[in-house]
């Protein structure tokens, strides 16, 4: 289940009979524009107290705003993405970090409004990326979450080569051979392109997702050569990504999914 779709069942389990409060906001990832951030929080959070005044008794609402003020001390505005939405009530306070945009919405009702995730959801975009490295090979599957390392008997795949060159000098991190490279050198390159390509091609048989490829651009070119998936291969971006972990390569392809 998406991560997404797991919070609106959460939510809708929530105990309690309200109100329900739902704030959601557009937030900014880069300074200066991160600077509102806050602003945005504060001025959602005073407009929530204000209908929450004309809904409740004295006595609750002060108990409210209380837990309501104290809550949202814990809200991340720095590592942020598209959006975040707030979802609290006497029992429960939960945070969501939007990965597509979201307009600012403030509601207080007899359930949480659910729209901004909903329509998260229905935006969602899956995808594989395939990591090119002369260590090994890696797949990983993506959405708006982030991406997850494909770990079974195929993947990593590692290339194996031998080179026949007597004095080749050593291969540079992320380099599948060397200026000196002998011609069977070139044929176990391509032969092993074509199995991770093989590779790739069962997974998109049963899940037929658009492919970012990553690896130094030498390696890019002849990936996409042989490849008998050209039609699924979205984008390349190159450079050595043999040591990026999935968050880190997350936040290099995310730009060009949404792009």
């Amino acid at each position: 289940m998406h991560a997404m779709e797991k919070m609106i069942a959460q939510l809708k389990a929530t105990k309690g009979k309200g109100p329900f409060v739902s704030i959601v906001f557009p937030t900014d990832k880069q300074y200066p524009d991160s600077r509102q951030n806050e602003i945005r929080l504060k001025n959602a959070i005073k407009l929530a107290e204000q209908d929450l005044a004309g809904k409740t008794s004295p006595e609750v609402f002060e108990r409210l705003k209380k837990k309501l003020e104290a809550d949202v001390q814990k809200v991340d505005l720095v590592h942020v993405r598209e959006g975040i939405g707030i979802y609290f009530s006497e029992k429960a306070f939960d945070v969501v970090v939007f990965p597509l945009p979201v307009r600012e919405k403030v509601t207080v009702g007899k359930a949480f409004d659910l729209d901004a995730l909903e329509l998260n959801i229905q935006a969602r975009q899956d995808y594989w990326v395939l990591c090119l490295s002369k260590g090994k090979s890696r797949l990983l599957r993506g959405n708006n979450d982030g991406l997850k390392e494909i770990e079974d008997e195929v993947f990593p795949m590692p290339f194996e080569n031998e080179f026949e060159v007597g004095k080749a000098r050593p291969a540079k991190p992320g380099e599948f051979y060397v200026k000196e490279e002998s011609k069977i050198d070139l044929e176990r390159l391509d032969s092993y392109l074509r199995k991770v390509d093989h590779a790739l091609g069962e997974r998109l048989k049963t899940e037929d997702l658009p492919v970012v490829v990553m690896s130094v651009e030498r390696e890019l070119a002849e990936f996409r050569k042989v490849s008998k998936h050209r039609p699924s291969l979205l984008h390349g971006i190159a450079g050595n990504y043999d040591r990026h972990s999935p968050d880190e390569l997350a936040k290099l392809v995310w730009p060009v999914m949404k792009g």
